[in-house]
Formats: C-alpha cells, sequence, structure tokens
C-alpha cells in the first residue's frame, strides 16, 4: 500500500536476511536508505547486508555513508571485511581500530575482530592475547555475551594448540556465562 515506507522496506530487507537472501536484502535496504538517506541504522544495514551479499564495493560505500551521518560502530565491520576479503590486513586492523573508539560494544567487537586477524595470519599468541584483554575489558564493563565469545575462541585456540584441559576451563567458564 505505502510502496516508499521506510520502516516496511527496511522490515522487507530485515526479512530477507533472516532467509539469507543476502541480494535481496541489500536491495530492499537501498530503498528504505533512498527514502531515508541520513538514517545510519538504514545505511548501515546495507552496508552488513551487501558485505554478507560479498559486495564489498557497496558494503564499504555504505559504510562510508553511515559513517558520514553519525559514528556507528557496526559500520566500521563491512570495512575490516572488505579489507580482509582483499589482503589488507592492516586497513582491516585500522578498521577495528576506528570501531573500538566509538563505543565499548564496537571495542569489544574490534577486539574480536583484531583476534580473528591474528588466527587467520597464525599469530595465536597475538590472538591469545587479545582475547584476554577484551574478556577482561567485557567483564570490567559487564558484557557476558561478548565475553563469553571471547572465552570460546580461547578455548577454541587452547584445544588447536594442544591444551585440553585449558580448553575445557575455558569453555565451561563460557557456559557459566551463558546461564546468567
Amino acid at each position: 500500500t505505502y510502496p516508499s515506507a521506510g520502516p516496511g522496506l527496511n522490515n522487507l530487507a530485515v526479512a530477507y536476511f533472516r532467509v539469507l537472501d543476502f541480494k535481496r536484502a541489500a536491495e530492499q535496504g537501498q530503498r528504505a536508505a533512498a527514502v531515508y538517506p541520513n538514517s545510519v541504522n538504514y545505511r548501515t544495514n546495507v552496508a552488513l547486508y551487501a558485505m554478507y551479499a560479498s559486495d564489498f564495493p557497496t558494503a564499504v560505500a555504505e559504510a562510508n555513508k553511515a559513517i558520514a551521518i553519525s559514528q556507528f560502530d557496526k559500520a566500521y565491520l563491512p570495512i575490516a571485511i572488505a579489507a580482509l576479503a582483499s589482503g589488507k590486513y592492516d586497513e582491516a586492523r585500522a578498521a577495528y581500530t576506528e570501531m573500538a573508539k566509538v563505543s565499548s560494544r564496537g571495542a569489544s567487537i574490534a577486539s574480536m575482530g583484531r583476534a580473528d586477524v591474528d588466527m587467520y595470519l597464525g599469530r595465536f599468541a597475538a590472538a591469545q592475547e587479545e582475547l584476554v584483554r577484551g574478556a577482561a575489558s567485557d567483564e570490567a564493563g559487564q558484557q557476558l555475551a561478548p565475553r563469553a565469545l571471547k572465552l570460546i575462541a580461547l578455548a577454541e585456540l587452547a584445544a588447536a594448540t594442544g591444551n585440553q584441559a585449558e580448553a575445557q576451563s575455558l569453555a565451561a567458564q563460557a557456559l557459566k556465562l551463558s546461564s546468567v
């Protein structure tokens, strides 16, 4: 009935996203962003949908538009992932560093992202250090779910390096957080 209703278009984009149709999610998201060009949420959503569709040029362009409107932590994720996909690891880390400056949630996501880059590059000790720092920061900020994710990543690192006892201990700590 209302083909230019931004919230309706955005909801349709979310529905496409949830059924993993990222291309159509991006298309509908772009329609919503066209109706509300200064909506940081719509712009960020389009950037994320494009990222999941592996349309990195669109993802980066939309993320930069969102950041120009307002500093929003999740808008840096498509920039980091596009850099990773291009083998530009320092650019990915720089995007995560900018993300960390925006909010405590951004700092938490960025910590996991930097650890992912380190793990991908085989820098397991650096990844472990990043995850330990990030988990401590999450604990101080009472961010339970992000802390649990970091503990799980630490458990995976411990298991991969042959330390099964530590892996089990870290997994148990993460599990305790899920029941809080």
